[in-house]
Protein backbone atom coordinates (compact mmCIF):
# COMPACT_ATOMS: atom_id res chain seq x y z
CA UNK A 1 0.00 0.00 0.00
CA UNK A 2 1.40 3.39 -0.96
CA UNK A 3 1.58 6.43 1.31
CA UNK A 4 -1.62 8.47 1.59
CA UNK A 5 -3.42 10.83 3.95
CA UNK A 6 -3.22 8.38 6.85
CA UNK A 7 -0.20 6.18 6.10
CA UNK A 8 3.49 7.18 6.28
CA UNK A 9 6.56 4.96 5.83
CA UNK A 10 9.98 5.65 7.39
CA UNK A 11 13.00 3.39 6.92
CA UNK A 12 14.43 4.24 10.37
CA UNK A 13 13.59 6.34 13.41
CA UNK A 14 14.55 10.01 13.70
CA UNK A 15 13.27 12.46 16.29
CA UNK A 16 12.18 14.65 13.36
CA UNK A 17 9.31 12.21 12.81
CA UNK A 18 7.62 13.73 15.86
CA UNK A 19 6.45 16.46 13.45
CA UNK A 20 4.69 13.79 11.37
CA UNK A 21 3.00 12.37 14.46
CA UNK A 22 1.90 15.92 15.33
CA UNK A 23 0.50 16.31 11.81
CA UNK A 24 -1.55 13.12 12.06
CA UNK A 25 -2.86 14.13 15.50
CA UNK A 26 -4.05 17.50 14.16
CA UNK A 27 -5.71 15.92 11.11
CA UNK A 28 -7.63 12.68 10.82
CA UNK A 29 -5.11 10.43 12.51
CA UNK A 30 -2.96 7.81 10.82
CA UNK A 31 -0.23 5.23 11.13
CA UNK A 32 3.55 5.67 10.78
CA UNK A 33 5.53 2.53 10.01
CA UNK A 34 9.17 2.60 11.12
CA UNK A 35 11.45 0.16 9.29
CA UNK A 36 9.52 0.27 5.99
CA UNK A 37 10.66 2.01 2.79
CA UNK A 38 8.61 4.43 0.66
CA UNK A 39 7.26 1.58 -1.47
CA UNK A 40 5.94 -0.32 1.54
CA UNK A 41 8.71 -2.92 1.62
CA UNK A 42 9.79 -4.06 5.10
CA UNK A 43 13.48 -3.35 5.72
CA UNK A 44 13.61 -4.35 9.38
CA UNK A 45 15.17 -2.60 12.39
CA UNK A 46 18.39 -3.29 14.28
CA UNK A 47 17.10 -2.22 17.72
CA UNK A 48 13.30 -2.59 17.77
CA UNK A 49 13.02 -3.33 21.48
CA UNK A 50 14.86 -0.18 22.49
CA UNK A 51 12.80 1.92 20.06
CA UNK A 52 9.63 0.39 21.48
CA UNK A 53 10.59 2.00 24.79
CA UNK A 54 12.14 5.27 23.55
CA UNK A 55 9.52 6.35 21.00
CA UNK A 56 6.49 6.45 23.37
CA UNK A 57 8.51 8.42 25.95
CA UNK A 58 9.58 11.00 23.36
CA UNK A 59 6.04 11.37 22.01
CA UNK A 60 4.59 11.97 25.49
CA UNK A 61 7.42 14.34 26.44
CA UNK A 62 7.26 16.52 23.28
CA UNK A 63 3.62 16.22 22.11
CA UNK A 64 1.75 15.32 25.27
CA UNK A 65 -0.19 12.46 23.66
CA UNK A 66 0.12 8.69 23.95
CA UNK A 67 -0.54 6.88 20.67
CA UNK A 68 -0.39 3.11 20.42
CA UNK A 69 3.15 1.96 19.60
CA UNK A 70 3.46 -1.69 18.57
CA UNK A 71 6.17 -4.00 17.28
CA UNK A 72 5.30 -6.19 14.33
CA UNK A 73 7.22 -8.47 12.03
CA UNK A 74 7.30 -10.30 8.75
CA UNK A 75 9.67 -12.66 7.01
CA UNK A 76 11.73 -9.63 5.99
CA UNK A 77 12.26 -8.24 9.48
CA UNK A 78 10.77 -6.36 12.41
CA UNK A 79 9.10 -2.96 12.17
CA UNK A 80 7.18 -0.60 14.47
CA UNK A 81 3.69 0.82 14.04
CA UNK A 82 2.76 4.15 15.61
CA UNK A 83 -1.03 4.44 15.50
CA UNK A 84 -2.05 8.09 16.03
CA UNK A 85 -5.64 9.05 16.86
CA UNK A 86 -7.05 12.44 15.81
CA UNK A 87 -7.06 14.89 18.71
CA UNK A 88 -9.88 17.26 19.65
CA UNK A 89 -7.45 19.94 20.85
CA UNK A 90 -4.46 21.48 19.04
CA UNK A 91 -1.17 19.60 19.28
CA UNK A 92 2.13 21.45 18.90
CA UNK A 93 5.62 20.13 18.34
CA UNK A 94 8.12 22.41 20.08
CA UNK A 95 5.79 25.38 19.65
CA UNK A 96 4.91 24.69 15.99
CA UNK A 97 1.71 23.20 14.59
CA UNK A 98 1.66 20.65 11.78
CA UNK A 99 -1.17 19.12 9.79
CA UNK A 100 -1.32 16.06 7.55
CA UNK A 101 -2.65 17.11 4.12
CA UNK A 102 -2.81 14.36 1.52
CA UNK A 103 0.51 12.51 1.72
CA UNK A 104 2.39 15.57 3.00
CA UNK A 105 3.04 17.10 6.41
CA UNK A 106 2.37 20.84 6.39
CA UNK A 107 3.59 23.47 8.85
CA UNK A 108 0.63 25.69 9.76
CA UNK A 109 1.27 29.42 9.89
CA UNK A 110 -0.46 32.71 9.25
CA UNK A 111 -4.11 32.51 8.21
CA UNK A 112 -4.14 28.71 8.12
CA UNK A 113 -2.91 28.54 11.72
CA UNK A 114 -5.45 31.12 12.90
CA UNK A 115 -8.27 29.17 11.27
CA UNK A 116 -7.04 25.87 12.72
CA UNK A 117 -6.86 27.22 16.27
CA UNK A 118 -10.29 28.86 16.02
CA UNK A 119 -11.87 25.66 14.72
CA UNK A 120 -10.37 23.60 17.54
CA UNK A 121 -12.05 25.98 19.97
CA UNK A 122 -15.37 25.46 18.21
CA UNK A 123 -15.21 28.92 16.69
CA UNK A 124 -14.77 30.53 13.29
CA UNK A 125 -13.39 33.86 12.15
CA UNK A 126 -16.80 35.18 11.14
CA UNK A 127 -18.20 34.43 14.62
CA UNK A 128 -15.47 36.43 16.36
CA UNK A 129 -16.54 39.71 18.04
CA UNK A 130 -16.14 43.01 16.18
CA UNK A 131 -15.82 45.50 19.10
CA UNK A 132 -15.94 48.62 16.89
CA UNK A 133 -19.26 47.62 15.32
CA UNK A 134 -22.60 48.78 16.72
CA UNK A 135 -26.25 48.39 15.71
CA UNK A 136 -26.15 51.97 14.40
CA UNK A 137 -23.62 50.86 11.78
CA UNK A 138 -26.03 48.33 10.25
CA UNK A 139 -27.91 49.11 7.04
CA UNK A 140 -31.62 48.67 7.75
CA UNK A 141 -32.38 48.60 4.04
CA UNK A 142 -30.00 45.67 3.49
CA UNK A 143 -31.56 43.81 6.42
CA UNK A 144 -35.09 44.40 5.14
CA UNK A 145 -34.10 43.18 1.66
CA UNK A 146 -32.53 40.08 3.21
CA UNK A 147 -35.68 39.26 5.21
CA UNK A 148 -37.95 39.84 2.20
CA UNK A 149 -35.81 37.53 0.04
CA UNK A 150 -35.66 34.83 2.71
CA UNK A 151 -39.45 34.94 3.09
CA UNK A 152 -40.00 34.66 -0.65
CA UNK A 153 -37.87 31.53 -0.66
CA UNK A 154 -39.69 30.06 2.31
CA UNK A 155 -36.62 30.04 4.54
CA UNK A 156 -37.98 32.52 7.07
CA UNK A 157 -41.66 32.00 8.03
CA UNK A 158 -44.07 34.71 6.91
CA UNK A 159 -45.29 35.12 10.48
CA UNK A 160 -41.77 35.82 11.80
CA UNK A 161 -41.41 39.51 12.63
CA UNK A 162 -38.29 41.41 13.63
CA UNK A 163 -38.78 44.62 15.58
CA UNK A 164 -35.58 46.40 14.71
CA UNK A 165 -32.09 45.21 13.72
CA UNK A 166 -31.37 43.70 17.13
CA UNK A 167 -34.01 40.99 16.78
CA UNK A 168 -32.78 39.88 13.36
CA UNK A 169 -29.20 39.84 14.64
CA UNK A 170 -30.31 37.66 17.54
CA UNK A 171 -32.24 35.36 15.20
CA UNK A 172 -29.13 34.88 13.03
CA UNK A 173 -26.91 34.48 16.12
CA UNK A 174 -24.61 37.29 15.06
CA UNK A 175 -23.79 38.44 18.62
CA UNK A 176 -21.03 37.08 20.82
CA UNK A 177 -19.96 38.18 24.29
CA UNK A 178 -22.18 41.23 23.95
CA UNK A 179 -20.61 42.34 20.65
CA UNK A 180 -21.72 42.12 17.05
CA UNK A 181 -19.58 39.69 15.05
CA UNK A 182 -17.46 39.91 11.93
CA UNK A 183 -20.29 38.18 10.06
CA UNK A 184 -22.67 41.03 10.96
CA UNK A 185 -20.16 43.54 9.57
CA UNK A 186 -19.87 41.61 6.32
CA UNK A 187 -23.55 40.93 5.82
CA UNK A 188 -25.32 44.09 6.87
CA UNK A 189 -23.10 47.17 6.89
CA UNK A 190 -23.24 49.61 3.99
CA UNK A 191 -19.43 49.60 3.77
CA UNK A 192 -17.95 46.34 5.14
CA UNK A 193 -14.48 47.56 4.06
CA UNK A 194 -14.56 49.97 7.02
CA UNK A 195 -14.57 46.98 9.37
CA UNK A 196 -13.09 44.14 7.28
CA UNK A 197 -10.49 45.26 4.72
CA UNK A 198 -10.76 43.38 1.43
CA UNK A 199 -14.47 42.58 1.76
CA UNK A 200 -15.24 43.46 -1.85
CA UNK A 201 -15.11 41.94 -5.32
CA UNK A 202 -12.58 43.31 -7.81
CA UNK A 203 -13.21 42.68 -11.50
CA UNK A 204 -10.62 43.39 -14.18
CA UNK A 205 -10.38 42.95 -17.94
CA UNK A 206 -7.00 41.71 -19.13
CA UNK A 207 -5.19 41.49 -22.43
CA UNK A 208 -2.31 39.13 -21.74
CA UNK A 209 -0.58 40.32 -18.54
CA UNK A 210 -1.90 43.88 -18.90
CA UNK A 211 -5.01 45.07 -17.08
CA UNK A 212 -7.09 47.37 -19.27
CA UNK A 213 -9.91 48.40 -16.94
CA UNK A 214 -11.50 47.37 -13.68
CA UNK A 215 -14.37 47.82 -11.24
CA UNK A 216 -14.83 47.19 -7.53
CA UNK A 217 -18.14 45.86 -6.19
CA UNK A 218 -18.76 46.80 -2.56
CA UNK A 219 -21.66 46.98 -0.15
CA UNK A 220 -23.08 44.15 1.99
CA UNK A 221 -21.46 40.90 0.84
CA UNK A 222 -24.84 39.19 0.62
CA UNK A 223 -25.72 41.63 -2.19
CA UNK A 224 -22.34 41.52 -3.93
CA UNK A 225 -23.06 38.33 -5.86
CA UNK A 226 -25.94 39.64 -7.96
CA UNK A 227 -24.22 43.01 -8.44
CA UNK A 228 -21.10 41.22 -9.69
CA UNK A 229 -22.97 38.96 -12.09
CA UNK A 230 -24.93 41.89 -13.51
CA UNK A 231 -21.67 43.80 -13.97
CA UNK A 232 -19.92 40.87 -15.66
CA UNK A 233 -22.69 40.21 -18.16
CA UNK A 234 -23.40 43.89 -18.83
CA UNK A 235 -19.85 45.17 -19.22
CA UNK A 236 -17.17 42.49 -19.28
CA UNK A 237 -18.49 39.47 -21.16
CA UNK A 238 -19.39 39.66 -24.85
CA UNK A 239 -22.07 37.47 -26.37
CA UNK A 240 -21.75 35.82 -29.76
CA UNK A 241 -24.62 37.16 -31.88
CA UNK A 242 -26.63 35.02 -34.30
CA UNK A 243 -30.15 35.09 -35.68
CA UNK A 244 -32.93 32.53 -35.60
CA UNK A 245 -35.06 33.85 -38.42
CA UNK A 246 -35.85 37.41 -37.42
CA UNK A 247 -34.96 36.82 -33.76
CA UNK A 248 -31.62 37.91 -32.39
CA UNK A 249 -29.85 35.23 -30.31
CA UNK A 250 -27.08 36.09 -27.83
CA UNK A 251 -24.87 33.30 -26.49
CA UNK A 252 -22.23 34.04 -23.91
CA UNK A 253 -19.03 32.05 -23.63
CA UNK A 254 -19.86 30.89 -20.10
CA UNK A 255 -23.26 29.87 -18.69
CA UNK A 256 -24.53 32.48 -16.26
CA UNK A 257 -25.71 29.97 -13.58
CA UNK A 258 -22.24 28.37 -13.46
CA UNK A 259 -20.41 31.69 -13.17
CA UNK A 260 -22.89 32.84 -10.54
CA UNK A 261 -22.28 29.71 -8.46
CA UNK A 262 -18.52 30.25 -8.68
CA UNK A 263 -18.93 33.84 -7.48
CA UNK A 264 -21.28 32.74 -4.68
CA UNK A 265 -18.70 30.23 -3.47
CA UNK A 266 -15.89 32.78 -3.66
CA UNK A 267 -17.80 35.42 -1.66
CA UNK A 268 -19.32 33.05 0.91
CA UNK A 269 -16.23 30.93 1.62
CA UNK A 270 -13.44 33.49 1.22
CA UNK A 271 -10.86 33.75 3.99
CA UNK A 272 -11.72 37.32 4.96
CA UNK A 273 -8.89 37.59 7.49
CA UNK A 274 -6.50 37.66 4.52
CA UNK A 275 -7.51 41.24 3.64
CA UNK A 276 -7.60 40.37 -0.07
CA UNK A 277 -10.75 40.94 -2.14
CA UNK A 278 -12.35 38.31 -4.35
CA UNK A 279 -10.67 38.84 -7.72
CA UNK A 280 -12.19 38.07 -11.10
CA UNK A 281 -9.98 38.25 -14.20
CA UNK A 282 -11.74 38.43 -17.53
CA UNK A 283 -9.94 37.69 -20.81
CA UNK A 284 -11.32 37.31 -24.32
CA UNK A 285 -11.16 33.52 -23.99
CA UNK A 286 -11.34 32.75 -20.27
CA UNK A 287 -12.61 33.93 -16.90
CA UNK A 288 -10.84 33.30 -13.59
CA UNK A 289 -12.52 33.62 -10.18
CA UNK A 290 -10.05 33.73 -7.30
CA UNK A 291 -10.49 34.02 -3.54
CA UNK A 292 -8.21 33.67 -0.52
CA UNK A 293 -8.84 30.15 0.68
CA UNK A 294 -8.25 27.84 3.62
CA UNK A 295 -9.54 24.38 2.74
CA UNK A 296 -11.28 22.34 5.44
CA UNK A 297 -8.96 20.27 7.59
CA UNK A 298 -7.26 17.51 5.64
CA UNK A 299 -8.88 18.47 2.32
CA UNK A 300 -7.16 18.67 -1.04
CA UNK A 301 -8.41 19.93 -4.41
CA UNK A 302 -9.47 16.35 -5.13
CA UNK A 303 -11.56 16.33 -1.93
CA UNK A 304 -13.16 19.61 -2.96
CA UNK A 305 -14.13 18.28 -6.39
CA UNK A 306 -15.46 14.98 -5.06
CA UNK A 307 -18.61 14.16 -3.13
CA UNK A 308 -18.42 15.89 0.25
CA UNK A 309 -20.52 17.35 3.02
CA UNK A 310 -20.82 21.11 3.37
CA UNK A 311 -18.04 22.49 5.62
CA UNK A 312 -18.24 26.25 5.18
CA UNK A 313 -15.23 28.35 6.12
CA UNK A 314 -17.60 31.08 7.35
CA UNK A 315 -20.56 29.26 8.95
CA UNK A 316 -22.47 32.39 9.95
CA UNK A 317 -22.10 33.98 6.52
CA UNK A 318 -23.01 30.67 4.86
CA UNK A 319 -26.16 30.39 6.97
CA UNK A 320 -27.29 33.85 5.86
CA UNK A 321 -26.53 32.93 2.24
CA UNK A 322 -28.64 29.80 2.70
CA UNK A 323 -31.58 31.75 4.10
CA UNK A 324 -31.30 34.22 1.22
CA UNK A 325 -31.45 31.33 -1.26
CA UNK A 326 -27.90 31.82 -2.55
CA UNK A 327 -26.64 28.38 -1.45
CA UNK A 328 -28.25 25.02 -0.69
CA UNK A 329 -26.06 23.93 2.20
CA UNK A 330 -25.36 20.45 0.82
CA UNK A 331 -21.85 20.90 -0.56
CA UNK A 332 -23.16 20.59 -4.14
CA UNK A 333 -21.98 23.95 -5.49
CA UNK A 334 -19.13 22.62 -7.61
CA UNK A 335 -21.26 19.80 -8.98
CA UNK A 336 -23.86 22.39 -10.00
CA UNK A 337 -21.16 24.32 -11.86
CA UNK A 338 -20.07 21.18 -13.73
CA UNK A 339 -23.68 20.30 -14.58
CA UNK A 340 -24.44 23.79 -15.93
CA UNK A 341 -21.29 23.74 -18.07
CA UNK A 342 -22.22 20.32 -19.48
CA UNK A 343 -25.73 21.51 -20.30
CA UNK A 344 -24.29 24.58 -22.03
CA UNK A 345 -21.86 22.49 -24.07
CA UNK A 346 -18.57 23.72 -22.61
CA UNK A 347 -15.84 22.04 -20.58
CA UNK A 348 -16.09 22.36 -16.79
CA UNK A 349 -13.74 24.86 -15.16
CA UNK A 350 -10.36 23.92 -13.78
CA UNK A 351 -9.68 24.25 -10.05
CA UNK A 352 -6.27 25.01 -8.58
CA UNK A 353 -4.44 26.64 -5.69
CA UNK A 354 -1.94 29.48 -6.16
CA UNK A 355 -0.43 31.70 -3.51
CA UNK A 356 -3.10 30.91 -0.93
CA UNK A 357 -5.96 31.50 -3.39
CA UNK A 358 -8.42 29.05 -4.89
CA UNK A 359 -8.69 29.71 -8.63
CA UNK A 360 -11.63 28.62 -10.79
CA UNK A 361 -10.81 28.97 -14.50
CA UNK A 362 -13.54 28.88 -17.14
CA UNK A 363 -12.27 28.46 -20.72
CA UNK A 364 -14.38 29.56 -23.68
CA UNK A 365 -14.87 27.33 -26.73
CA UNK A 366 -13.17 28.86 -29.78
CA UNK A 367 -16.56 29.18 -31.49
CA UNK A 368 -17.78 31.57 -28.76
CA UNK A 369 -14.72 33.79 -28.34
CA UNK A 370 -15.42 37.43 -29.18
CA UNK A 371 -12.20 39.40 -29.66
CA UNK A 372 -12.70 42.88 -28.25
CA UNK A 373 -9.46 44.49 -29.44
CA UNK A 374 -8.00 47.53 -27.70
CA UNK A 375 -10.46 50.26 -28.72
CA UNK A 376 -11.65 51.86 -25.44
CA UNK A 377 -15.27 51.97 -26.63
CA UNK A 378 -15.26 48.26 -27.43
CA UNK A 379 -13.45 47.48 -24.21
CA UNK A 380 -15.95 49.37 -22.11
CA UNK A 381 -13.30 51.64 -20.55
CA UNK A 382 -14.60 54.60 -18.60
CA UNK A 383 -12.92 57.77 -17.47
CA UNK A 384 -14.50 57.53 -14.02
CA UNK A 385 -13.22 54.06 -13.21
CA UNK A 386 -10.08 55.63 -11.68
CA UNK A 387 -6.57 54.25 -11.94
CA UNK A 388 -6.22 50.49 -12.20
CA UNK A 389 -4.19 48.93 -9.42
CA UNK A 390 -2.86 45.39 -9.33
CA UNK A 391 -5.01 42.32 -9.29
CA UNK A 392 -2.54 39.75 -8.08
CA UNK A 393 -2.28 36.05 -7.52
CA UNK A 394 0.55 33.80 -8.65
CA UNK A 395 3.50 35.02 -10.73
CA UNK A 396 1.41 36.91 -13.30
CA UNK A 397 0.94 39.80 -10.90
CA UNK A 398 4.48 41.05 -11.40
CA UNK A 399 3.70 41.97 -15.00
CA UNK A 400 0.37 43.71 -14.53
CA UNK A 401 0.32 47.32 -15.68
CA UNK A 402 -0.59 50.01 -13.16
CA UNK A 403 -1.83 52.30 -15.91
CA UNK A 404 -5.52 53.04 -16.32
CA UNK A 405 -7.18 52.40 -19.64
CA UNK A 406 -7.24 55.16 -22.25
CA UNK A 407 -10.22 57.50 -22.17
CA UNK A 408 -11.95 59.22 -25.06
CA UNK A 409 -13.70 62.49 -24.36
CA UNK A 410 -15.14 62.71 -27.87
CA UNK A 411 -17.72 59.98 -27.60
CA UNK A 412 -20.38 62.21 -29.12
CA UNK A 413 -18.37 62.26 -32.35
CA UNK A 414 -17.97 58.50 -32.49
CA UNK A 415 -19.72 56.70 -35.32
CA UNK A 416 -23.03 55.46 -33.99
CA UNK A 417 -23.45 51.76 -34.68
CA UNK A 418 -27.22 52.08 -34.47
CA UNK A 419 -27.44 54.06 -37.76
CA UNK A 420 -29.54 56.86 -36.23
CA UNK A 421 -31.99 54.74 -34.27
CA UNK A 422 -31.90 53.09 -30.88
CA UNK A 423 -31.26 49.33 -31.19
CA UNK A 424 -34.23 47.23 -30.09
CA UNK A 425 -32.39 45.80 -27.07
CA UNK A 426 -30.48 48.94 -26.03
CA UNK A 427 -32.93 49.64 -23.21
CA UNK A 428 -32.29 46.20 -21.70
CA UNK A 429 -28.54 46.71 -21.89
CA UNK A 430 -28.88 50.10 -20.22
CA UNK A 431 -30.97 48.56 -17.45
CA UNK A 432 -28.23 45.95 -16.83
CA UNK A 433 -25.64 48.70 -16.48
CA UNK A 434 -27.84 50.69 -14.10
CA UNK A 435 -28.55 47.64 -11.97
CA UNK A 436 -24.80 47.13 -11.64
CA UNK A 437 -24.14 50.81 -10.81
CA UNK A 438 -27.07 53.15 -10.12
CA UNK A 439 -24.74 56.15 -10.17
CA UNK A 440 -23.32 55.45 -13.63
CA UNK A 441 -22.90 58.42 -15.99
CA UNK A 442 -24.20 58.73 -19.54
CA UNK A 443 -20.62 58.95 -20.78
CA UNK A 444 -19.77 55.66 -19.07
CA UNK A 445 -22.82 53.98 -20.58
CA UNK A 446 -21.91 55.21 -24.05
CA UNK A 447 -18.36 53.91 -23.81
CA UNK A 448 -19.34 50.55 -22.37
CA UNK A 449 -21.98 49.95 -25.03
CA UNK A 450 -19.92 51.35 -27.92
CA UNK A 451 -22.54 53.92 -28.97
CA UNK A 452 -22.70 57.71 -29.00
CA UNK A 453 -23.60 59.61 -25.85
CA UNK A 454 -26.51 61.24 -27.68
CA UNK A 455 -27.92 57.76 -28.38
CA UNK A 456 -27.74 56.90 -24.67
CA UNK A 457 -29.37 60.20 -23.73
CA UNK A 458 -32.21 59.57 -26.19
CA UNK A 459 -32.79 56.04 -24.87
CA UNK A 460 -32.74 57.19 -21.23
CA UNK A 461 -35.21 59.96 -22.00
CA UNK A 462 -37.52 57.43 -23.65
CA UNK A 463 -37.29 55.10 -20.64
CA UNK A 464 -38.14 58.01 -18.34
CA UNK A 465 -41.07 59.04 -20.54
CA UNK A 466 -42.34 55.45 -20.44
CA UNK A 467 -42.21 55.47 -16.63
CA UNK A 468 -39.60 52.70 -16.53
CA UNK A 469 -36.76 54.85 -15.18
CA UNK A 470 -36.41 57.75 -12.76
CA UNK A 471 -33.56 60.12 -11.97
CA UNK A 472 -33.08 60.97 -8.27
CA UNK A 473 -30.80 63.76 -7.08
CA UNK A 474 -28.59 66.14 -9.00
CA UNK A 475 -27.04 65.62 -12.40
CA UNK A 476 -23.59 65.24 -10.86
CA UNK A 477 -24.28 63.19 -7.72
CA UNK A 478 -27.69 61.66 -8.37
CA UNK A 479 -28.60 58.09 -9.31
CA UNK A 480 -30.93 56.13 -11.54
CA UNK A 481 -33.87 54.14 -10.19
CA UNK A 482 -35.51 51.42 -12.28
CA UNK A 483 -39.26 50.98 -11.83
CA UNK A 484 -39.36 47.22 -11.26
CA UNK A 485 -43.07 47.16 -12.00
CA UNK A 486 -42.46 48.36 -15.52
CA UNK A 487 -39.00 47.16 -16.48
CA UNK A 488 -40.02 43.59 -17.02
CA UNK A 489 -42.95 44.37 -19.31
CA UNK A 490 -43.12 43.98 -23.04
Amino acid sequence: MSENHNIEYKSSWRDDWLKWICGFANAQGGVIYIGVDDDGNVLGLDNPHRLLEDIPNKIVSVLGIAPAVRMAGSSHGTFIEIDVDPQAFPISCKGLYYMRVGATNQLLKGAALDTFLLRRQGQSWDSAPAPDLSLDDLDKGAMDRFVDGARRRGRIPDEATFEGPGELIAHLKLMRDGYLTNAAALLFTRDPEAFVPGSSVKVGFFEGPEILYQDVVGGPVIEQVDKTIDLLYAKYLRAKISYDGIYRVERFAFPRPAVREAVVNAVAHKHYASGAPVQIRVYDDRLIVGNACVLPQGWTIESLLGLHASEPHNPKVANAFFLAGLVEGWGRGIQKIFTECKLDGIEPPEYGLAGGSLLVTFSAPASRVVRTGRDPAALGATSDDGPCDRLSWGSESDNISDNGSASDNNSDNRSDNTSGKVHEDLDKRLERLIRADSGITQLSMARQLGVARSTVALALRQLQDDGRLRRIGSRRSGEWLIDEGESGRG
